[in-house]
């Protein structure tokens, strides 16, 4: 009885049928047209049962239902500019089903105003959650140069996203996951591929991402134009990649790889998790079908933070990401 703070038995049905097609049209040698279509048709049904929760006496949970039915798009136009270089425009619906969000609540008594701020019946175990559904526009470019040797890809987006699920921060220090209302993000990714030598590879990759809200639900804190929680704007990586031979004849290399996550919100109105690098290095040898490598993995010992928030409204609640690690991999090709 005094193993968990709230044990719950929680059940759910997923039944779900698809139908998908994809056509591809030729307008010409250089210009190619694709378009598909998704029906989907899913029902899911849950229930969270068998309830304890040892700072409430009662507590119950509505049976919950999700019925839904729809078609998703998908269009693609791409243009051969050359043998190497290829340019396209894509527009994209997709959506993640709903379900039921676990409401770990210290003191029901003290965030009950808060709760039904939100539409949410304080006594209640779960929030059911809508599906979110999101609208995907994007640009960009693939090119392969100097006889293969450099590949640049670089992609430009705009994201409409609606009914997102969040946590929220309760003004009585708890919190709750909720659909959230509308958000937007604008970006680009790019990354390339440089043989630089016969034995030297360098790779990168470079995204950067401008996300908000775009509405302001009741109750929720959040502010039109507010950042989304947990999005770095900024993110990059960059690693080498050395081939030689050991003892004149075993294969071997050495990798270096660094990469970066900038500034990022959290659900804590003023707190912001500090952005942090990471620096991994591998050496190894192949010797026949056996791959013996030595590595460091986040080699400077980095105390990145993935994440902050509260556990009952009462603990800290950080993740980080792994300490220095050391050690030998060993693997064999059959």
């Amino acid at each position: 009885f005094f193993g968990c703070f709230i044990c719950i038995d929680a059940f759910r049905t997923n039944d779900e049928i698809g139908l998908f097609g994809n056509v591809t049209y030729k307008l010409s040698e250089r210009l190619i047209l694709e378009a598909g279509l998704r029906w989907y048709d899913f029902k899911i049904t849950g229930k969270n049962e068998n309830v304890i929760d040892l700072f409430n006496q009662f507590t119950f949970d509505p049976e919950f239902r999700l019925d839904e039915n729809g078609i998703i798009p998908t269009a693609n136009i791409s243009y051969h500019v050359s043998d190497q270089t290829m340019v396209f425009a894509r527009v994209a619906k997709g959506f993640r089903p709903g379900g039921l969000a676990s409401l770990r609540i210290q003191d029901r008594v003290a965030c009950a105003a808060d709760l039904q701020a939100l539409g949410i019946d304080p006594n209640a175990i779960s929030n059911p959650l809508d599906s979110d559904s999101l609208w995907n526009y994007e640009g960009g470019i693939k090119s392969t140069l100097f006889d293969k040797r450099l590949t640049i890809n670089a992609i430009g987006f705009y994201i409409d996203w609606k009914d997102r699920p969040e946590s929220i921060l309760l003004g009585c220090g708890d919190t709750a996951r909720i659909n959230a209302g509308e958000a937007r993000n604008i970006g680009f990714d790019m990354d390339f591929q440089a043989l630089l030598t016969d034995d030297f590879v360098l790779t990168g990759g470079l995204g950067y991402v401008d996300a908000e809200f775009q509405t302001a639900e009741a109750g929720t804190g959040i502010s039109v134009g507010d950042t989304l929680f947990d999005v770095p704007e900024w993110s990059y990586n960059i690693a080498g990649e050395y081939s030689f031979r050991a003892f004149d004849h075993l294969p071997g290399f050495f990798r270096i790889a660094w990469r970066y996550i900038d500034d990022r919100q959290t659900i804590t109105p003023g707190v912001v998790l500090d952005g942090f690098g990471v620096l991994n290095l591998r050496l190894g040898l192949d010797i026949k079908d056996w791959r013996l490598a030595v590595f460091a993995e986040n080699a400077t010992d980095e105390n990145g933070l993935t994440s902050s928030g509260t556990s009952f409204g009462v603990l800290r609640s950080d993740s980080l990401i792994r300490p220095r690690t050391v050690g030998v991999n060993i693997q064999r090709s059959f």
